[in-house]
Parts: C-alpha cells; structure tokens; sequence
C-alpha cells in the first residue's frame, strides 16, 4: 500500500499482546500483526505505513485504556467502542439492509 493512502486500525487488546489489524478504503486487510499491550510499538507498526493517513484506530472498551491515553497523547485518532451496543448497532443495521421499507 502507497504510504499517502488513507486507512483504518482495529486493536483487539489483551493484557500482555494486542492484534492489530490495517484496513484500506476498500474494506480489505493489507496487514495483521501481534504486539505487546503498550502504545509504542504500536507507532512503530503503523510509522511503517505513515501515520498522516490513519484515519481512525478503535479498540474495544476495558482493557489498554492506558495504551488509549498514550496513543492519543501521539495525536493519533483513537475512538473507544462498547461492543455490546456496538453488536445491538450492527444487528438493526442487518435488519434494515434486508428490508428495504425500513430505509
């Protein structure tokens, strides 16, 4: 990927490693990676690809809120989600997608 294209991060955050997942406008994963539960070397992975372009990272809400502290501390766009209602979101937005009176 051209390191001036925009894209997006997921982090599903563990106490010890954190996944952390690259995605291109199109939807499709351009890179997967492990890495310890902290804020740098997460910068490091994506400094490979340029940081002007990340346009969100989210993680999931409990665990790494330190690592979220710190990673807004570099300027990066972090966005902290609660799965639970996140899944009620999605789950209405199927329900929609299949009918479509309820657009």
């Amino acid at each position: 990927m051209p390191r001036h294209q925009r894209y997006w991060v997921g982090l599903d955050a563990g106490h010890l490693e954190t996944a952390v997942c690259l995605v291109d406008a199109e939807g499709h994963v351009f890179f997967e990676a492990m890495t310890e539960t902290r804020a740098a070397p997460i910068r490091d992975i994506l400094r490979r690809f340029g940081v002007e372009p990340v346009q969100s990272i989210t993680i999931e809400a409990g665990v790494g809120t330190q690592m979220v502290r710190d990673l807004r501390s570099f300027g990066l766009p972090v966005q902290v989600v609660d799965v639970r209602k996140s899944s009620k979101f999605l789950a209405i937005r199927r329900k929609r997608g299949a009918d479509p009176t309820l657009r």
